[in-house]
């Protein structure tokens, strides 16, 4: 499985094995250097609270995990967000309750 980029990568994931996600969903900073290794610990988080992980960026949400987000309001989204302050800002987080609502 694999997508034109990290956040392509994460999303065809959560649509190929996951189905397309249970509206629940985990964030990581991937695009950091040391994305990976908040990655590989929340990945045994991602399988005991059956919500996928998806990939966002300090400062902005990548396209692939913002489709993955957008729910037209056909049902709550809920998301855990694995990241301190430094590795994703906060208006990210009203990104992503923005996205919950958008079409």
């Amino acid at each position: 499985v694999a997508g034109a980029s990290r956040d392509g990568t994460a999303a065809a994931i959560t649509t190929d094995l996951w189905g397309g996600g249970p509206g629940k969903f985990m964030l990581i900073n991937g695009y950091e250097d040391l994305g990976w290794a908040t990655g590989l610990p929340a990945a045994g988080l991602s399988a005991d609270l059956g919500a996928p992980m998806l990939v966002t960026q300090r400062d902005g949400i990548p396209p692939a995990t913002a489709e993955m987000l957008t729910t037209c309001d056909a049902g709550t989204l809920d998301t855990v967000l694995l990241a301190t302050s430094d590795q994703v800002l906060d208006e990210v987080l009203a990104q992503v309750e923005s996205l919950d609502s958008a079409c």
